[in-house]
């Protein structure tokens, strides 16, 4: 299992990630787990395959109270041999069959991950960012992985 705690910078131009993948060059054929990445308005928490086929547990911000990014947020993947759980302050977002990657004898979520925590700025997928009030603060407040019991 792997979680975090975090405020997220949620103005248009913003571009916060908490996800994994295989080893590159492998990408999009080795599969990608956002385990929770925001932009344009958009909570994403979204498995690719290797198949490059998108299973989206998606949150609208405009669904969240207006305060919702004053406030730390526990982002949770349960990754074991046959699903991918994916949560957001413990509700279940987006569930995925691990055997729906299956490529004839190539399954790239039977693979090591490496996870990635960052924050970009604009591009295609965050928008133009030339509205936001700088300076732009992603709050972390831990980062945890562990095997459950």
């Amino acid at each position: 299992m792997i979680e975090a705690s975090r405020k997220i910078p949620t103005g248009f131009g913003s571009w916060p990630g908490f996800w994994q993948e295989k080893q590159f060059p492998d990408w999009p054929h080795g599969g990608e787990v956002d385990i929770m990445e925001y932009y344009k308005g958009v909570i994403g928490l979204r498995i690719m395959d290797s198949h490059q086929n998108w299973t989206s547990g998606v949150v609208n911000l405009a669904t969240l109270p207006s305060d919702w990014n004053t406030q730390f947020h526990v982002f949770t993947e349960v990754w074991d041999t046959t699903t991918i759980d994916l949560r957001m302050d413990g509700v279940l977002r987006n569930h995925y069959d691990v055997s729906n990657a299956d490529a004839g004898t190539f399954n790239p979520f039977r693979e090591p991950f490496f996870l990635i925590l960052n924050y970009s700025l604009g591009g295609q997928s965050g928008g133009d960012p030339s509205n936001l009030p700088f300076p732009v603060k992603y709050e972390v407040d831990w980062v945890r992985a562990f095997q459950p019991q």
